[in-house]
C-alpha cells in the first residue's frame, strides 16, 4: 500500500518537512512488516514522498492464540497486507512523527505554511463508497477524486470492488494533511487491527482538535473510528445520514471512560456522560465523545 504526498516545493524542503533525505531509501522495522520512505519525483517546482508498507501475512498471525484468530482460512486469506487501514495510520505515527507534530528544525516557517498538498492513497477499502470517501474529505476543503477497482480484472463479470484508489488536494499545513489522513483512514476501513484501549479516545480528541467537533460526519468517523473487532457491531454502511447506526464500545473502554470522568482536563459534559453510563447498564455510545469535543 501507498500514501504519496506532494507539493510545489523542492525536494530539500520537502526532506526537512518530514525529516527524510531525498537522496536515499529509508526503511523502518515495524511489529507487523516494514516501511520504507523514498521520493518519486524531485524537482525545484515540485517533489513527493511515497509511503510504502510491506505487511507480513505469516507475521500477523505468527503468536495469536487459536481464540484470537477468526477462523482457520480468515487468518491467511483476507486483504490486509493489499489495502490502506489502520496500519497506514500506525506506520504514519512512526515515520511521520515530527511532521505531524508540526515540527521542522530547517524549515519550521514552511511547516507552519499552508501549502497546496496532494496526497493519493492506494488502496482504501471503503464499502460505503465513493459518497462517503467525499462526505469524509470534501468538509475539511479537499478537493477529491476515487478511482473504483474491480474485483479482478481478469473477470470483469464479477463487478467492481469495494477498493478505492483515493487522491485528495487541498492548501493546508503538512501537519493537518497528516492528521486528517491518519485520521479517516481507519474510519474509511472500520476495521482495527488491535485492540481499542485506554488511549484511544484520548487520541482521538488530540487529532481531532480543531476539525472534528465541527465536522458534519463527526459521529460517523468517532463510532468507525474507536471500533475494533470485539468493540460491537461491525458497520459497513456510509456515512451517518445514510443509517449509520451506534455501536456498544467495549468494556476496557467502558472502565477507562469511568476513570477518565474524574480528570479536571476533560470537558465537563464528556466526564458527566462517561460517569453516568461507566456506572450503568448503558453502553457508552461513540457519540458522547463527539458530542463533548464540541462544548
Amino acid at each position: 500500500m501507498f500514501l504519496t504526498i506532494g507539493a510545489p516545493i523542492s525536494g530539500t524542503d520537502l526532506g526537512y518537512l518530514i525529516f527524510k533525505n531525498p537522496a536515499r531509501l529509508h526503511s523502518f522495522d515495524l511489529p507487523f512488516g516494514k516501511a520504507h520512505v523514498f521520493y518519486p519525483e524531485l524537482s525545484d517546482e515540485y517533489s513527493a514522498a511515497s509511503l510504502l508498507l510491506g505487511i507480513d501475512p505469516v507475521g500477523l498471525v505468527r503468536g495469536r492464540s487459536q481464540a484470537a484468530a477468526e477462523s482457520t482460512l480468515d487468518q491467511y486469506v483476507n486483504d490486509r497486507p493489499y489495502v490502506s487501514s489502520s496500519f497506514l495510520s500506525v506506520a504514519m505515527s512512526r515515520v511521520y512523527g515530527t511532521a505531524m507534530g508540526g515540527r521542522s528544525k530547517e524549515r519550521q516557517e514552511l511547516a507552519d505554511a499552508a501549502l497546496d498538498w496532494t496526497a493519493v492513497i492506494a488502496v482504501a477499502p471503503c464499502r460505503g463508497g465513493e459518497p462517503f470517501i467525499r462526505a469524509l474529505f470534501e468538509p475539511l476543503g479537499y478537493t477529491v477524486g476515487a478511482e473504483r477497482h474491480p474485483l479482478d480484472e481478469r473477470f470483469p463479470e464479477w463487478g467492481d470492488g469495494f477498493h478505492y484508489t483515493i487522491r485528495i488536494s487541498g492548501r493546508k499545513r503538512l501537519q493537518d494533511l497528516l492528521t486528517h489522513i491518519y485520521v479517516l483512514v481507519p474510519v474509511l476501513d472500520a476495521e482495527k487491527h488491535y485492540w481499542v484501549g485506554d488511549d484511544e479516545v484520548e487520541k482521538l480528541l488530540r487529532k481531532g482538535e480543531g476539525w472534528l467537533a465541527a465536522h458534519p460526519e463527526r459521529e460517523a468517523i468517532t463510532s468507525r473510528y474507536l471500533n475494533s473487532h470485539s468493540g460491537g457491531e461491525q458497520d459497513w454502511g456510509g456515512p451517518s445520514r445514510y443509517q449509520f447506526p451506534h455501536f456498544a464500545l467495549n468494556w476496557n473502554l467502558r472502565w477507562m471512560l469511568r476513570n477518565l470522568a474524574l480528570l479536571p482536563c476533560w470537558p465537563k459534559s464528556l466526564r458527566s456522560r462517561a460517569t453516568s453510563r461507566a456506572s450503568c447498564a448503558q453502553p457508552v455510545r461513540a457519540t458522547d465523545i463527539c458530542t463533548a469535543t464540541a462544548t
